[in-house]
């Protein structure tokens, strides 16, 4: 692994802020009298999302227009998505140009392209619109991971380290995006409340590279070591500062 970075949208909302939102929602009637237990438990302080619905009013950008409007949780899968494009592109776009900034290689090196979400899928996709906003060729092999839930990510890993040690010295860049908030719909359901009460908003992404032992540089702090078929190749973390 050359490089990584991480990043969220805006809106940081406490774990105060959101069980108000829940206690509010028309759907949570049976609940409600373990609802502040419940976000309690979950030992989280705060988690961010992409859109101003969960946030004191006081926080929230005026140009944000609210998702959930008069407190309405039954909207169309496609407002749902329509947002999802709008807040995930240009996360993804930022996350990506500094994971391979902090690679120290240039965007025209990437050769592969992992997207990984669960919570958004657009047509054209999310891949296609990081070839424009990246300005990566149109020729770059790309893959898609979804609705593969919390180990999306792994399968995602998968790909990326088959495709570095398949092409040695090519670059993949895996990128991981959920945008779970657009998904709210506030059921009188304990399983529900239990999503609405741990799932946030975020991105990930890194850049990926197999070279043999005797290419790589000694000066990393980690690596890890794959072993496939007769050739040893190690994933290398560069000791940069974080």
């Amino acid at each position: 692994m050359l490089g990584l970075a991480t990043g969220n949208p805006k809106y940081k909302v406490t774990q105060r802020e959101a069980v108000k939102i829940a206690q509010a929602a028309p759907g949570c009637g049976k609940l409600k009298v373990v609802l502040d237990r419940l976000y309690a438990n979950t030992a989280i302080t705060n988690r961010y999302m992409s859109i101003p619905d969960f946030s004191d009013e006081a926080d929230r950008d005026p140009n944000d227009e609210l998702l959930y409007k008069d407190n309405n949780y039954a909207i169309p899968i496609q407002h749902r998505l329509q947002r999802f494009r709008k807040e995930a592109i240009p996360l993804v776009t930022d996350v990506c140009k500094r994971a391979i900034a902090d690679a120290q290689v240039s965007i025209k090196d990437i050769s592969k392209l992992i997207i990984v979400s669960s919570t958004g899928f657009l047509g054209p996709s999310l891949d296609c619109e990081l070839i424009e906003t990246l300005g990566l060729p149109s020729s770059t092999d790309r893959s898609l991971i979804g609705f593969m839930g919390c180990a999306a990510a792994i399968n995602g890993y998968r790909i990326a380290t088959d495709f570095a040690i398949a092409h040695p010295g090519k670059l993949a860049l895996l990128v991981c995006i959920e945008l779970s908030s657009v998904h709210s719909t506030f059921k009188d359901s304990i399983n529900d409340a239990v999503i609405h009460a741990i799932f946030g908003d975020g991105c990930a992404a890194c850049v990926i590279v197999a070279r043999p032992k005797s290419q790589v540089t000694t000066n990393a702090s980690y690596r890890l070591r794959c072993r496939h078929r007769h050739h040893q190749y190690h994933y290398h973390l560069s000791n940069h500062t974080r």
